[in-house]
C-alpha cells in the first residue's frame, strides 16, 4: 500500500510539472491581454474626444463660410451701387455736354463764339 502510495505521489508530482509550465504561459498570456484590453479600452474615449475637438473645428469652417457668403452679398451691393453711381455721373456728363452745346450754337447763331471747350473722352 505504501508503495502504491508512493507511486501516486510521484504521478501527482509528474502531473503537476506538466502543468506548472502550463499555469505560467496561461498567465504569461493573461499578462499581454491585460493591456490589450485597456488599449481597446482606451481607443473609443480617444475616439471621442477626436471627435470632440472636429466639431467645434467644423462650426468654426461653416461661420467662416457663412461669414464669406455676407462679404460676397456686400460686394456685390457695393459694385451695383458704385454702377449705378456710374450710370448717373455719365447722364450727367451728357446733359453737361448737351448744355455746352446748347450753349455753343446760341453764341454761333450770334456770330459772337469764343468760347473753346475741351472735353476729355
Amino acid at each position: 500500500m505504501l508503495r502504491r502510495f508512493g507511486q501516486m505521489l510521484r504521478r501527482n508530482e509528474q502531473m503537476l510539472r506538466r502543468i506548472d509550465p502550463m499555469l505560467r504561459t496561461f498567465g504569461s498570456m493573461l499578462g499581454k491581454i491585460g493591456p490589450m484590453l485597456r488599449t481597446f479600452d482606451q481607443m473609443p474615449r480617444r475616439f471621442g474626444q477626436m471627435l470632440g475637438k472636429i466639431g467645434p473645428m467644423l462650426r468654426t469652417f461653416g461661420q467662416m463660410s457663412r461669414r464669406f457668403g455676407q462679404m460676397l452679398r456686400r460686394d456685390e451691393q457695393m459694385l451695383r451701387t458704385i454702377d449705378q453711381m456710374s450710370r448717373r455721373f455719365d447722364q450727367l456728363l451728357g446733359r453737361d455736354e448737351q448744355m455746352l452745346r446748347t450753349f455753343c450754337s446760341s453764341l454761333l447763331s450770334n456770330g459772337k463764339c469764343l468760347l473753346t471747350v475741351k472735353m476729355p473722352l
